[in-house]
This record gives C-alpha cells, structure tokens and sequence, in this order.
C-alpha cells in the first residue's frame, strides 16, 4: 500500500502547501513523475510553486509576491524529475523543468513525434500504437519509473485513474494535488 497526500489548491492563485510528510519522503535518489489532467493547463506560478517546494535547490526563489523557506533539511540533494508528454498539466510542468531543472530532469513520451524541448528521452513508446494504448503504455512505465509522483487534476479522467491505481499498486507515494477551478 502506498502512501497518499490530497491537497486543494484553486487555479490562478499559487499552490497549496505540499505536506512536510511527502517533503521528508524525498530524498537524493528520488525520482519524483508528473501527471494530471489533459484538458486542464495549471499556470505557471501554480506550477513554479510546486517545484519550489519539492526542490531543495529552488527554495527561495519567489513566486509573485511569496518567496518559500526551506521546509526539508538542505543537505538532501535534488531529486530526479519525469514530466510526461500530454497537453495539459504534463506539458506545463515540461516547460518549467526544462528552464529551471534540466539537468536532473528526463522526459516519458507515448508519441515518437513529441517534442522534448531538450530534456532527454528516457523511454518512447514504439510507433504504430493507437493514441489510447500509447498513452496507458507511457503512464504505466511513467509510473514504474518513479518513487514520488504529483498529480494534478481538476477532473478524474480516465488517465488520471489509471496512474492513481497504478501508484497504489506500486506502492509509489503520490501527492494529489485536487485543483478547484474559479
């Protein structure tokens, strides 16, 4: 059985806190994964607040008007990072990993033809899959691949099911992040 947090967090304003419990779950060897809803794109700020709590190296950058402070010991190294490759909350976590923690981050894509922006291509799905199947297939070895994963969604579709399923199975410790959109 696998650890869960829930959180709310309301779109356009920063995110809400993640728990200290999920922090201190992090360590050096973590790989934490990204996944949420397609049809749903968090902005930025939401999205930049999140990394900078779960990343040690980012603390104090700000947000805004809100700068975090450390909340995890700052010995512990930067954890690895996995975006997917869908529209939506995967692609808006993409493009802030790919400014802000490139280096330690790679990227799992269900299509060959997806751009990774320059993050490094840790596992493709082979081509010729139909759209659905590609895309289970990228959230099961998504899922497999990490320790840690932050899902964000504002409506359970059925990708989002799966990856929570497939986290408690795993025993993948996951931080659900439930947006409520205003």
């Amino acid at each position: 059985m696998s650890l869960h947090y829930k959180v709310y967090g309301a779109h356009g304003l920063l995110s809400p806190v993640v728990p200290r419990a999920f922090l201190h779950s992090l360590s050096a060897q973590s790989v934490v994964g990204f996944a949420g809803s397609r049809s749903f794109s968090p902005c930025p700020s939401f999205c930049l607040s999140l990394l900078c709590q779960l990343a040690p190296s980012r603390r104090r950058f700000a947000v805004g008007s809100r700068a975090y402070r450390p909340s995890w010991p700052a010995r512990l190294l930067q954890p690895s990072w996995l975006p997917g490759c869908a529209p939506g909350v995967d692609r808006a976590f993409h493009f802030l990993l790919v400014f802000h923690f490139s280096s330690s981050s790679s990227f799992y894509r269900a299509f060959p033809e997806r751009s990774s922006l320059g993050l490094p291509v840790a596992w493709s799905s082979p081509a010729g899959l139909r759209p659905a199947v590609a895309l289970a297939t990228r959230t099961r070895r998504l899922v497999a691949a990490c320790t840690h994963l932050v899902l964000v969604s504002h409506r359970w579709g059925p990708g989002s099911r799966l990856c929570y399923r497939l986290c408690r199975e795993r025993g993948v410790v996951v931080l659900v992040v439930v947006v409520v959109v205003v």
